[in-house]
């Protein structure tokens, strides 16, 4: 203990300052929680902590500070409200295999007479179009339909494998199911299977486009539609809407504005890739991908060398997000955000999430301010000017010196 009273070290450790004011000083940004009053709470983050926080939002935290000044970190769960879909699936076996003028017919039985919605069939064959009627019995005797004139259609060659043979229709519960197909030849039906997709909605929260602007380069055959938000919005969900009624097949890629670089000719926007498919008139022109923050969103059309596509119209959404938190002491907390470098939290209530109440009090958020870092502007100034420094070297030799005179003269 001695040591401490070495004037060397006491002079280090007042150059070396104290420690920070708590963890929460390494972020940039805080919004005070309001209405703590049970253990736990839910939070749900508005638009404009996205506009700050990571890309993955691992720099959440929440913050209290206690009674005698020191920091507290509530464990938190961070929650998407996505649709929570389930499956339940039937392998068929045809019935009977009968054909006339009209088509092909092949009858299914349900044993089990469960809730269906949608049917998948598979082909012997690659390349087919086809228009299918669907249709539902108790008895074989009286027969409804379910679904007409439904279109399936495959296509493989050189620069194309696509099928399209599933049949959505109303939830229904027959145990014979039939299907027509108007096609001349046998379409070879390799198999059937019957589902049920039941689909809970997630909490979507619409993003309304501030600016849409297209154009086709004709030199690549591409059209880049371009759309842009009036604030940064956090998408999990795209919907294009196309004016032609003609058939179309297109591949198309989605980016999203990640950063800008400055460039003599001013800032560049640099795009990332978002999500990638194929833009046909079968299916709807909707697009999920994972939660990202972005203030522009931008999808490439590869025409090939057909006509342009018009695009008319562009929806987009973002699930809500939502902190499951807990809190045991009294303090005054804080939501904070804004650390780049931050590591993604680890904490246990992850692996108990059954412990967590069904129904929890929200709380809610307080203004955004800057969270400020005391000490900051005085340590830079005291080392900002050369004379400090020089001043603060000779005063270390001196005293080096004479604790080297001192220590001699013991011996």
């Amino acid at each position: 203990m001695k040591v401490l009273h070495n004037p060397l070290l006491l002079l280090f450790m007042a150059l070396a300052g104290s420690p920070a004011s708590g963890q929460m000083s390494s972020f940039r940004y805080q919004r005070p929680l309001q209405g703590v009053t049970d253990t736990w709470h839910r939070i749900v983050v508005p638009d404009s902590v996205f506009a700050h926080a990571s890309q993955d939002l691992r720099d959440l935290r929440i913050y209290g500070i206690g009674r005698q000044g020191d920091t507290l970190e509530v464990p938190y769960l961070l929650l998407v409200a996505t649709d929570r879909i389930t499956t339940r699936e039937a392998n068929l076996e045809p019935l009977n295999t009968s054909n006339n003028a009209s088509g092909y017919y092949y009858t299914f039985e349900v044993p089990s007479g469960q809730a269906v919605n949608t049917m998948n069939l598979t082909f012997g064959r690659h390349n087919y179009d086809w228009r299918l009627t669907l249709e539902g019995s108790q008895d074989q005797r009286e027969w409804f339909t379910l679904a007409s004139d439904y279109r399936v259609v495959a296509i493989r060659n050189a620069q194309t494998d696509f099928a399209f043979n599933q049949l959505v229709f109303p939830r229904a519960r027959y145990r014979y199911y039939r299907i027509r197909i108007n096609s001349a030849d046998s379409p070879a039906l390799g198999g059937a299977s019957l589902r049920l997709n039941d689909t809970v909605p997630g909490v979507l929260h619409a993003y309304p486009a501030n600016q849409v602007t297209t154009q086709t380069d004709p030199d690549t055959r591409q059209t880049q539609v371009t759309i842009s938000f009036n604030a940064p919005a956090r998408l999990s969900r795209m919907e294009f809407q196309i004016a032609d009624s003609f058939d179309y097949y297109r591949p198309i890629i989605l980016e999203y504005l990640a950063d800008s670089l400055q460039t003599p000719n001013g800032p560049k926007p640099v795009y990332r890739h978002l999500a990638s498919g194929v833009l046909n008139s079968l299916e709807p022109h909707t697009y999920t991908f994972p939660a990202t923050t972005t203030q522009a969103v931008r999808f490439r059309i590869d025409n090939q060398q057909n006509p342009p596509l018009e695009v008319s119209g562009v929806k987009a959404w973002g699930y809500e997000h939502v902190l499951q938190a807990r809190f045991t002491e009294p303090a005054q907390y804080f939501l904070v955000y804004g650390k780049e470098e931050a590591a993604s939290p680890r904490y246990d209530i992850a692996r108990f999430t059954d412990h967590i109440p069904d129904s929890l009090a929200p709380l809610s958020l307080g203004p955004e301010s800057a969270v400020s870092r005391p000490g900051t502007k005085k340590d830079t100034a005291l080392f900002r000017n050369k004379w400090w420094l020089w001043g603060i070297m000779g005063l270390v030799i001196v005293m080096l010196g004479g604790f080297t005179l001192s220590m001699m003269r013991k011996r």
